[in-house]
């Protein structure tokens, strides 16, 4: 079964739709099945198949934190930058920190109503809440949870972030799945340089969005009062060890 990306953040509205026509047994070949997928009340057909037996629903993985269409992203090769919606994933190659070249394997297209607007001297991007930034340690953080002062790796070295805002946007979204050659030296998983920032891939975007929904801070106001005392309990026991 064919695998669909679809990004979107916490205000992309997903619902699946399944139709069933059955036939007598006499018309079996007339018998379809069909399931659709709307995203932000867009609907497009899903899935097709002639009959009950052929029935192979394609998976769908719902993933977050794209860049604008217009991002541009720097090429391998001395090639010029492209624009992140301009890629296909057919083995286009871009560059990483220290020069380390990366092949675009697969892409991820979605919409969001609103992104983020990082802003660091010269340097300007828009990208959805959960989109990685590789911070001057090496670590990731999240569109959504950059400040003014905070200091961001880019093209140039490690640069100072000096306006964060969120703005309206009802817009498509793109993100890239890379793949690097196992010997290739590479300090930061899963990055390539968009509009001069070092920023995380759909893998790592997904490493990032997985670690953020298991931070206590993120999961304890979800936890019903009944089970909340044996929560933190289990919280606690997890910090002595």
């Amino acid at each position: 079964p064919a695998t669909s990306l679809i990004c979107g953040g916490d205000g992309t509205n997903i619902q699946f739709a399944l139709t069933l026509q059955v036939e007598d047994a006499d018309n079996a070949g007339d018998t379809f099945l069909a399931s659709q997928i709307s995203v932000d009340g867009t609907v497009a057909p899903h899935f097709l198949g002639p009959n009950a037996g052929a029935l192979a629903t394609p998976m769908l993985r719902l993933v977050a934190g794209c860049l604008h269409p217009d991002t541009l992203v720097e090429m391998a090769e001395g090639k010029p930058p492209r624009a992140v919606s301009a890629l296909k994933g057919e083995g286009e190659l871009v560059v990483s920190v220290g020069g380390v070249e990366s092949h675009v394997v697969g892409t991820v297209n979605g919409k969001e109503a609103t992104l983020h607007v990082i802003e660091a001297g010269d340097l300007a991007i828009k990208a959805s809440a959960m989109h990685p930034f590789v911070m001057a340690d090496g670590s990731m953080l999240a569109a959504a949870d950059l400040e003014p002062g905070d200091r961001v790796l880019s093209r140039n070295g490690a640069v100072q972030v000096t306006a964060v805002r969120e703005e309206a946007y009802a817009g498509p979204v793109h993100n890239l799945i890379l793949a690097r050659p196992n010997e290739a030296p590479h300090p930061e998983k899963d990055s390539f340089y968009a509009n001069g920032f070092l920023v995380g891939g759909h893998d790592a975007q997904q490493a990032l969005a997985a670690a953020k929904k298991a931070d206590p801070e993120t999961v304890e106001p979800q936890v019903p009062e009944a089970f909340k005392r044996d929560y933190l309990s289990h919280q606690q026991d997890r910090g002595a060890n």
